[in-house]
């Protein structure tokens, strides 16, 4: 059975820079990293990402605004406490963050100039903030969350602190932008040293980045001069010079025992120094960057050791701290983990947002595509979710503090559409972080706080809307956007409901009846219902779990198969979705698209035997050298040899893709990552309307900007 893929390269989403990186928690060596290890990403957008390095998931995003930037990011985490998360931007303004909404909790003037830079002390009750005019700023964060204080204003000096540090809790080391490293005591407000770097002759000398070292009572620079200097704090004497770097150094970040130290910046390569003899030595260099590094974090522990950096980039880039001379790097694709995409088959219209823009395809023809609208919405507010109504007509708008309603008329036939503003003051009233029509005249969305609406937008009646209370998610952990709701799948007239943390409910549009339906222990990305009515569940490590609606237990093919999936696809980035087509559940990421068909068993290798087994109420657990055998044993190869055989030979030969081939291979799953950087994949009608013809798959991929690739091409494989 041929089918047609066609493949969508005009589709012009752009990521953005990564302008700061923080760990929830400082390394220790001595301890297991506790389950509540998040790193987040600051963007230039203003957006704030928290990843899982568990797996390397985006779990969470708390969304900027026009005109807005992260340019420092610190935590505050406490043993008895949820961890608290400040920023700064381009603004006069520190913000703290509301880590269930993902909205600011409470945002405080420094009463200064703008702040550059922003660092937390060691008894993590204090922030020092450094500010354009010379001043540096101590707050009092001590009250818990939302609590920021004025404590003090140091003694101001008359250059920007670009950077600064504490030690312990008494002294602050500023790195300012007329060359020198300034050193504050915090307890008399006083500057008590000064320490000046080398001189550029074009221009000043500005020290982007200092660090202390604890364990050596010693502080470190990075500036515009591509030196990194060795500072003694005791006398605050210059111990040692390196000038390594072609341009600016922007970060600095040390181990946990101070004995390897990492520098990067502007000439895109990060540099190693060892302390070893009492003297510090350049250890190696490496260049894993296409542009400049604008931040650097690491975080050790018993059971993980994380060097990452990111810059204009946009990719995060994970490296071995003790191997990172010759140890394998992870890069992260720069695009989302989450869609940014929706398609209306009714119209044939393909919808893209970033930030506050959102732009309109229309697939003509088999070949042809046409942008037929253009919208730049005038909020402040970024985007997070966008949807379609079924017949084509309403296009809904959501951000964090509101939803906006808009009526679609076509103009030309597949030339331009007429948008109009709806007004619905029961949409404007609130936020939303997913949204779902249910037939063309009802919404769903779910809110920052975990709610769920369904409000009308007939045209006859007056709007009308219905509140669904949740049950209690049974997970507790300290991390509040656990509770946040990822997913929400309308089967018939159930609606269910999955929330980050594991918890699943079914609410009953037509009787409004919500009760709970599952609970598990690990956490939920993709959610999905399949031919036939079964729950397809994927989980934080890429486990797929097939549920039966009624029982609740799960299906036979998921008893014997979830714990056997086949390496190669478990050790891919987290899906960005997943469909059921073709009698076949499909699952994509950013650089790949794979097929499971859940009425074949996986063929199971020696490597998929060795694994340790995990439930729903666990996870995989792959030892570092299992994945070297992974890599190496012939016996965990038979799952590429399947991929040759379907895209170096049957694509070749036949140019098509074919279920009946794959039915006489038997092949129980099928992986290809020949399209990518993935945007989005959905079935669609067929486009020339052949009544023989079976749906047609629509892959969205980025087009190669720096090519102006833009395309709309048809291929039919044999799959």
């Amino acid at each position: 059975m041929p089918v047609d893929i066609h493949r969508c390269r005009f589709v012009d989403y752009n990521p953005h820079t990564i302008s700061a990186l923080s760990f929830t928690h400082k390394s220790n060596v001595k301890k297991f990293a506790p389950n509540e290890l998040r790193l987040a990403v600051g963007r230039n957008n203003g957006d704030i990402e928290i990843w899982n390095p568990k797996k390397w998931i985006h779990e969470f995003t708390m969304y900027g605004g026009k005109d807005r930037s992260i340019e420092g990011l610190v935590w505050c985490t406490k043993d008895s406490e949820s961890p608290r998360l400040f920023s700064i931007g381009g603004s006069t303004f520190v913000t703290e963050w509301d880590l269930k909404t993902g909205l600011p909790l409470i945002e405080v003037d420094s009463n200064s100039a703008m702040i550059w830079s922003i660092a937390i002390n060691q008894s993590q009750d204090k922030l020092a903030l450094g500010c354009d005019d010379g001043t540096v700023v101590i707050l009092d964060i001590s009250g818990g969350a939302g609590s920021i204080e004025h404590s003090s204003f140091l003694q101001r000096q008359d250059s920007r602190v670009l950077s600064l540090a504490w030690k312990g809790d008494e002294f602050v080391f500023g790195g300012c932008a007329d060359g020198k490293i300034k050193a504050w005591n915090v307890e008399t407000k006083s500057l008590v040293a000064s320490m000046r770097v080398d001189k550029s002759k074009k221009e000043s000398t500005l020290i982007w980045s200092v660090t202390y070292l604890p364990k050596l009572d010693q502080i470190v620079s990075g500036d515009s001069t591509g030196s990194v200097k060795f500072w003694q704090v005791e006398n605050y004497t210059l111990l040692q010079t390196f000038s390594v770097h072609d341009a600016d150094i922007l970060t600095l970040t040390c181990d946990a025992d101070n004995e390897n130290l990492f520098s990067a910046g502007v000439d895109r390569k990060i540099y190693k120094f060892q302390h070893t003899n009492n003297k510090w030595m350049i250890n190696s260099n490496r260049l894993f960057h296409s542009n400049d590094i604008r931040s650097m974090a690491s975080y050790q522990s018993k059971n993980y050791q994380f060097l990452v950096s990111g810059g204009v980039e946009k990719s995060i880039v994970v490296n071995p701290i003790k191997t990172f001379i010759d140890g394998h790097h992870k890069k992260i694709s720069p695009f989302p983990q989450h869609e940014k995409v929706v398609f209306n088959d009714e119209k044939r219209l393909i919808a893209m947002w970033s930030d506050n823009l959102v732009k309109i395809w229309k697939l003509v023809d088999k070949s042809t595509h046409k942008l037929v609208a253009k919208m730049t919405l005038t909020d402040d507010e970024n985007i997070s979710t966008v949807a379609f109504s079924p017949n084509g007509e309403w296009l809904v708008i959501g951000r964090l503090t509101t939803t906006k309603l808009f009526r679609l008329q076509e103009v030309e036939a597949g030339k331009k559409l007429n948008i109009s503003k709806a007004s619905n003051e029961l949409l404007l009233a609130k936020g939303s972080t997913n949204l779902k029509f249910f037939g063309n005249d009802s919404i769903i969305l779910s809110t920052p706080e975990a709610e769920i609406y369904q409000v009308s937008i007939s045209e006859e009646d007056e709007p009308t809307e219905i509140e669904y209370d949740l049950p209690e998610s049974a997970k507790k952990s300290k991390l509040p956007f656990l509770s946040t709701i990822n997913n929400l799948v309308i089967h018939n007239s159930k609606l269910l409901v999955s929330r980050i943390g594991g918890a699943i409910d079914i609410i009953d549009l037509e009787t409004k009846e919500v009760k709970q339906f599952l609970r598990l222990s690990t956490n939920i990305n993709k959610l999905q219902v399949i031919q036939g009515g079964n729950l397809i569940v994927i989980t934080a490590d890429n486990k797929i779990y097939e549920f039966d609606l009624k029982d609740q237990h799960l299906t036979p093919w998921s008893t014997k198969n979830t714990e056997f999936l086949p390496y190669k696809y478990l050790s891919q980035d987290p899906p960005v979705g997943v469909f059921y087509e073709h009698d076949k559940l499909w699952v994509y990421g950013a650089d790949y698209l794979s097929f499971f068909d859940l009425k074949l068993d996986i063929s199971v290798t020696k490597f998929d035997r060795k694994r340790k087994y995990s439930s729903v109420i666990g996870h995989i657990d792959i030892s570092e050298q299992d994945q070297i055998q992974a890599a190496t044993a012939e016996d965990a190869i038979e799952d590429d040899d399947d991929e040759v055989l379907i895209d170096d030979v049957d694509l070749r030969s036949s140019n098509q893709l074919d279920f009946k081939t794959l039915s006489k291979d038997k092949l129980s799953y099928w992986m290809s990552h020949k399209y990518k950087p993935l945007l989005f994949v959905t079935p669609i009608e067929s486009l020339d309307k052949s009544p023989q013809q079976s749906k047609d798959l629509l892959v969205v991929e980025r087009p190669n900007l720096d090519t102006a690739e833009n395309s709309f091409k048809l291929r039919q494989y044999r799959i």
